[in-house]
């Protein structure tokens, strides 16, 4: 997985589980800061066109919060920019925007992100950049709710 705060895919909850992690390096003036660690890029089959989603810039950072009823948060703020390239196209996106990941003592987890959301299907057939508020099951990385615009980024690469 890619590793964004904003693309969702089959393995959300890995990726939330490395965002809560720790990580040695924090930003510098804002204690329990921590960068956003990037993936690797991310092969995708959109209807028969290979595709690969990469992050090219990331300024992401993580801060983890305990709630009163136990559940644990994770924010993610800052900048992202990702490229997907696919049938002789490239194609670059801001995925930046806000992330709330809710790990609930319950054992749900859910994504709550604003802004530019790149979503990638957690059947890896499909990549799709919503525009406003996306809430995902962070188990099974499907979206619950969205509203806003949303752009097939697949049809842009046909």
């Amino acid at each position: 997985m890619l590793g964004f705060r904003r693309v969702l895919t089959a393995f959300p909850v890995s990726s939330a589980l490395i965002l809560g992690g720790s990580v040695a390096a924090s930003a510098a003036g804002n204690p329990g800061r921590t960068p956003n660690p990037s993936g690797g890029p991310l092969d995708i089959n959109c209807g028969g066109i290979p595709a690969v989603a990469s992050i090219t810039f990331n300024k992401e950072f993580a801060k983890t919060y305990t709630l009163a009823d136990g559940t644990v948060k994770v924010m993610i703020e800052g900048r992202q920019l990702v490229t997907v390239t696919g049938n002789g196209k490239v194609l670059s996106f801001n995925s930046s925007g806000p992330c709330a990941i809710y790990f609930r003592p319950d054992g749900s987890v859910t994504v709550v992100v604003e802004g530019h959301t790149f979503y990638i299907a957690p059947t890896l057939d499909g990549i799709w950049l919503y525009k406003g508020k996306v809430v995902a099951d962070g188990v099974t990385g499907l979206i619950t709710s969205h509203d806003g615009h949303v752009t097939d980024i697949c049809a842009l690469l046909s």
